[in-house]
């Protein structure tokens, strides 16, 4: 008989760890999580290995000014900023269980490479060594911050306290459910094969703690990017409709939401960013809606009429989303002989490149050096 994979509990609430130089502010921060995690507030010369232990997020704020240092201790002692602190602190955490580090901060200009921090989270978080960064700024926050450290610190509690490295078939079955594949799907192999492609960290989830290279994985290498999951503008793209239109009909039709929540993602941290849609599952319900002819302009445009009023037909016969000059995709659609290719530095290979409308690409020296050989202007 198999051995059985054990969890870590998730009956108990989350800890969050809370660090920063202001006390008072990190006690604020506390209050956004009151009733449903337990939380420590602690200012960085006060954090102990006990609190270390028990926090499964540790959120530590960037800016560290007003932290009194001793000027007669070595320089070595005192972390200069959350970064730093971050770093010393993950030095010192417990090699028993998983832990998330984060930054909170409102000044990550510093730390973006001059683009705009709000659309590159996850390139700070990985320069940095860290999980997440978290701005707290309003205007960069695409979810509550209270809701996505929540679901951070819950994800890492469902992770297993051991992994059958030595049983390929055992390990896939954790990580189908930690993604929550459908089980009973017709296209569950597909969506495994589309897993295995983008490169799970499949062999650096042995000790307890390296199931966080999983999360790390999901954050920072599929969630950003267009790969086995889709966000509402590529889900757009494929059906040919406007992405301003398909929000309006999942939002106004419940039988069109109904007929994609079988594609919807509801594994681990599915509250941490906006609805996505598995690909392989929205391909194979497009081969049965079309009978075959999913690509086909027109007949995808009368089976989406039928689906729902609201959605509204674009105009293209190969439609791509468009990203903008500081690479953030936006809700327009062009034309694929309009555009032109992208190559970004670090840009996963397995997730969809990016595409910028060949006009704006060709008067914007930031998007003009990023163009593809062969997508010459």
């Amino acid at each position: 008989m198999a051995k059985a994979i054990r969890f870590q509990t998730t009956k108990s609430k989350p800890c969050i760890l809370i660090v920063d130089d202001v006390l008072e502010e990190a006690e604020a921060k506390r209050l956004l999580f009151s009733n449903a995690a337990d939380v420590i507030a602690r200012t960085p010369g006060d954090v102990t290995a006990h609190d270390l232990r028990r926090g499964d997020v540790v959120l530590v704020d960037f800016v560290l000014d007003d932290w009194a240092i001793d000027v007669a201790r070595p320089i070595a002692e005192y972390p200069r900023n959350g970064v730093a602190l971050a770093a010393v602190l993950r030095s010192h955490s417990s090699s028993n269980s998983a832990k998330a580090f984060a930054l909170h901060s409102g000044r990550l200009d510093g730390l973006s490479g001059g683009l705009p921090p709000a659309s590159h989270l996850h390139v700070i978080a990985k320069l940095n060594n860290l999980e997440w960064v978290f701005s707290k700024t309003d205007t960069d926050n695409a979810r509550p911050l209270r809701e996505q450290v929540l679901s951070l610190a819950r994800a890492l509690r469902k992770l297993p306290s051991t992994w059958p490295m030595s049983q390929p078939t055992r390990m896939r079955r954790i990580l189908e459910d930690l993604l929550n594949i459908p089980g009973r799907a017709t296209w569950r192999d597909r969506a495994w094969q589309h897993v295995e492609d983008c490169h799970p960290p499949i062999h650096e989830l042995s000790p307890p703690t390296h199931g966080v290279a999983f999360i790390r994985w999901l954050l920072h290498s599929i969630f950003p990017y267009a790969t086995f999951l889709w966000d509402f503008r590529y889900l757009a793209a494929r059906l040919r409709v406007t992405p301003r239109s398909l929000g309006t009909a999942l939002n106004k039709t419940d039988s069109f939401a109904n007929k994609l929540a079988p594609f919807k993602y509801n594994g681990v941290l599915r509250h941490f960013v906006d609805h996505r849609w598995w690909r392989p599952g929205v391909e194979h319900w497009l081969w049965e809606l079309t009978e075959a002819n999913t690509f086909d302009a027109d007949t995808l445009a009368k089976v989406m009429k039928k689906l729902s009023r609201h959605l509204e037909p674009v105009a293209i016969r190969e439609p791509v989303v468009i990203f903008d000059a500081e690479l953030r995709p936006t809700d327009d659609l062009t034309e694929l002989s309009e555009a032109v290719e992208l190559l970004p530095d670090d840009w996963p290979p397995y997730a969809g490149r990016p595409w910028a409308r060949r006009d704006v690409a060709a008067t914007t020296p930031r998007l003009r050096s990023l163009i593809a050989p062969s997508s010459a202007l």
